[in-house]
């Protein structure tokens, strides 16, 4: 599993979340939950590419401590930056963001299930 399948199986989660979404939105006739999703999935990409740069730099390096705590912390302010515009602006719905940022994390346990033990399941 290397962030190439995670990233491919990631959009295949978002797809299928964004069509409920969709449904949803011509529903309710509401459509920032899925603007909300669509902010929450990107920021959550560039929270994994953050992660994947910096944990080249950490086995690179001896002294990954500075990195660590530097990665955290940039996680973190890009997380909070995704509520922030969510609670600020009326495009974007906090309760879509926050799945958005759970997409990513789905698509991780979904590929270590299918590939649980080196074998392929599905």
């Amino acid at each position: 599993m290397n962030e190439k399948s995670v990233i491919r199986q990631s959009f295949v989660v978002f797809v299928l979340i964004a069509v409920i979404l969709l449904f949803v939105g011509v529903l309710f006739g509401s459509w920032n939950w899925l603007t909300g999703l669509v902010l929450g999935y990107l920021l959550s990409l560039v929270n994994f590419g953050l992660v994947m740069k910096i944990c080249e730099h950490i086995l690179a390096l001896s002294s990954s401590v500075l990195l660590v705590i530097i990665m955290n912390v940039a996680k973190l302010l890009i997380y909070a930056f995704g509520f922030l515009l969510a609670c600020l602006t009326p495009w974007f719905h906090l309760g879509g963001v926050f799945i958005g940022y759970l997409i990513l994390k789905l698509a991780i346990y979904i590929a270590g299930y299918r590939y649980k033990g080196g074998e392929k399941i599905g």
